[in-house]
């Protein structure tokens, strides 16, 4: 199956930041026309908002994908810094394309680049997807159906106040493909963790 992206046009992207709930962090997404690739960064802080703190950008408009027989999602990366980043899927969005997205179950999945140049191929298996809403385990949620993903988004989130997600990020991405690889098992070594209460369960 051909990639998803590349082609890369800013047209198809936009911030989601935690600014939407008064936050500071900031995002952009860049698009290296030489190397044919993107580049998601900006600088997350959870200070503003007591240690919750997100810095996104999402496909603009409803998609149509359907990735039915293929087992996963390949992300090819130039680069990037030490940070958790978590690949977003929806199946259901607003209506009206609003940045209201907290309202539906978003399918996560988190990888770490292996370092700031390295070229670096991630393999994000659909069933290891994790349903999530408002930044909380979304334990009665369907599975992901693949054969109706209208949305994706890439996002760096604090993982309420952990240190080392902190400051700027740069994530550099060559291309996303449905593939028929296996993959491997996510990075949810901070999903568990406690959510403290004043955090109303946003990241």
């Amino acid at each position: 199956m051909a990639p998803i992206f590349p082609p890369w046009n800013s047209a198809d992207w936009t911030p989601q930041n935690d600014s939407l709930r008064g936050g500071s962090s900031t995002s952009a997404l860049t698009i290296i026309s030489g190397r044919n690739s993107a580049v998601f960064s900006g600088v997350l802080d959870s200070r503003t908002l007591g240690g919750a703190g997100f810095a996104s950008f999402r496909t603009t408009g409803t998609k149509s994908w359907d990735w039915s027989g293929e087992n996963g999602l390949e992300i090819k990366l130039l680069g990037g810094n030490k940070r958790v980043f978590t690949l977003v899927l929806k199946t259901d969005i607003p209506e009206d394309d609003s940045d209201n997205e907290t309202s539906t179950v978003s399918y996560e999945y988190n990888f770490t680049p292996s370092q700031d140049t390295a070229e670096t191929t991630i393999i994000a298996p659909f069933p290891s997807f994790k349903p999530r809403y408002r930044g909380r385990p979304a334990t009665d949620a369907p599975p992901l159906d693949i054969s109706r993903v209208k949305r994706m988004s890439f996002m760096v989130r604090s993982f309420f106040g952990k240190p080392e997600q902190e400051g700027k990020f740069r994530l550099e991405i060559e291309s996303v493909s449905p593939t028929t690889k296996e993959g491997d098992e996510d990075n949810d070594e901070w999903e568990n963790i406690d959510t403290p209460p004043a955090e109303k369960g946003w990241w």
